[in-house]
């Protein structure tokens, strides 16, 4: 009867002494997740036991179970889920959960708390949204563009005196067909709306993520920060530039505020769109206030707060691409440029270092337009028509006599590539074009480009710009 009693003590001893099971690795491991409806997950996790090799696995939903096996897949409709697991060795019982969560659309109040936390600004009022499709996009967008055909024009004929643009082309085609292919969504600061383009498809966090760019655009409308006028175009595209690259600066860093889980969503629905190339050219100047506003956002957000930017707005492109010089306070130096007795100026305004280096890149190499943009110190550009002809000026100032050399050289370099090398000299500073006589005059810090069909007109414009006292930059 002793030895009985010894026998079950041993046996009671190793039942105490029984280890549970160790979940090892769970996927996915985020514990918080969001899909989109109708989308699939596949839960798993793997365990050890050192007294067993064999181990039960339970998955329940909401405590309802729901499988037996060693993975259990989620399919659900939208609505908030907890995901549990138990693995078991028959006495002791490991458990793992996760909070899920389907989106039938997203969470805009989640999107714009999330939001007003990273930016640092309050929405002062609600944001209205209007869901809208490509073709309503393309609606809306001839309905704006039409209103502006006359600068579309203007901008064309621009366009073609650079030589960057086929005298054939169909600019107002071009926008149309450019911005509904390419526009994710947009915020209208005039009946302060966010127009949210649902494509089919679209996965709630790429919405999402479009979302947080367009409501800091609310949030810049709503403190003011939109409403500015500006003395040029370049001026202008400077705004832009701190406009969109605090809304991404902002939006990234919203990026990283997903789980694995969304990001692997997001960016697997990105790499599989199949977006057309329109135009390089336009595609390339749109980018622009994006891609050089976050470098600079991104740059200036080191040496205080993103909003000071609105306080002191940058003054040129230069500035943008250029933080020492915004810092420095640089600024771009006044050009003029006169009228013609008997010609009527069409268009005037300035190009600025991010156009001017753009422009330069569709005829010479990257780097090598860069290196002439770079030194800019401020130009003015003006087209004249009279009856059929036209004559189209640009007046540039550089910071040093060595800068305007290379841009003098660069501005040479590119008509002798657009032009098929077909550029002969007929007199000093003026050269035979396929399209007519070009100008192209250097002294000091200053290189004045003339342009038209007709010998006369050049040299008729020539005389007198070279004449004009405020050719030459106001000080």
């Amino acid at each position: 009867m002793k030895r009985i009693c010894v026998f079950l003590i041993i046996i009671l001893a190793g039942c105490i002494s029984q280890q549970p099971p160790h979940i090892e690795t769970c996927t996915p491991s985020n514990t918080e997740l969001s899909l989109n409806q109708d989308d699939t997950l596949k839960f798993s996790c793997a365990a050890s036991d050192p007294d067993t090799e064999y181990l039960d696995y339970t998955w329940y939903v909401d405590e309802i179970e729901v499988s037996q096996s060693q993975y259990y897949i989620f399919d659900m409709p939208p609505g908030e889920y907890t995901v549990h697991l138990e693995v078991s060795d028959g006495i002791n019982t490991a458990t793992y959960q996760w909070d899920v969560t389907v989106l039938g659309s997203p969470n805009f109040a989640k999107i714009q708390n999330r939001l007003e936390r990273i930016r640092g600004l309050k929405f002062l009022e609600p944001v209205d949204r209007v869901e809208i499709d490509r073709a309503q996009l393309r609606e809306s967008l001839m309905a704006d563009l039409n209103e502006d055909l006359e600068l579309i024009n203007k901008e064309k004929a621009l366009y073609v005196a650079l030589h960057v643009m086929d005298p054939e082309e169909d600019l107002y085609q071009l926008y149309v067909d450019l911005l509904t292919s390419q526009v994710a969504s947009y915020y209208d600061t005039g009946d302060h709306t966010f127009y949210e383009v649902v494509d089919p498809d679209e996965p709630v966090i790429c919405r999402e993520f479009v979302a947080a760019h367009e409501l800091t655009h609310a949030l810049q409308d709503q403190y003011g920060y939109l409403d500015v006028e500006f003395e040029n175009d370049d001026e202008y595209l400077a705004f832009l530039c701190v406009v969109e690259g605090d809304a991404m600066f902002h939006q990234y860093m919203y990026l990283d505020e997903m789980t694995q889980f969304e990001r692997n969503n997001l960016f697997e629905y990105i790499n599989t769109l199949d977006i057309p190339v329109v135009n390089v050219l336009l595609e390339n100047i749109i980018m622009l206030s994006y891609r050089l506003g976050l470098e600079f956002v991104t740059t200036m957000s080191f040496t205080g707060s993103v909003d000071s930017l609105y306080e002191r707005l940058p003054a040129s492109t230069e500035q943008v691409m250029h933080p020492e010089k915004y810092i420095a306070d640089e600024l771009p130096v006044p050009v003029s440029v006169p009228s013609l007795p008997g010609w009527e100026k069409l268009t005037e305004n300035t190009l600025g270092e991010a156009i001017m280096k753009t422009i330069l890149t569709e005829h010479i190499s990257s780097d090598k337009a860069g290196e002439a943009a770079e030194g800019w110190g401020g130009d003015r550009y003006c087209y004249y028509t009279k009856g059929s002809d036209h004559i189209f000026v640009l007046n540039t100032f550089w910071d040093t006599e060595e800068d305007a050399e290379e841009f003098f050289k660069a501005y040479h370099d590119f008509t002798d590539s657009w032009s098929n090398k077909a550029v002969t000299e007929v007199e000093r500073d003026i050269y035979r074009v396929p399209t007519g006589f070009l100008a192209l005059v250097r002294k000091g810090d200053h290189v004045l480009i003339v342009e038209s069909p007709s010998l006369e007109a050049v040299k008729e414009a020539l005389s007198l710009l070279k004449s004009y006292p405020l050719m030459v930059a106001v000080t």
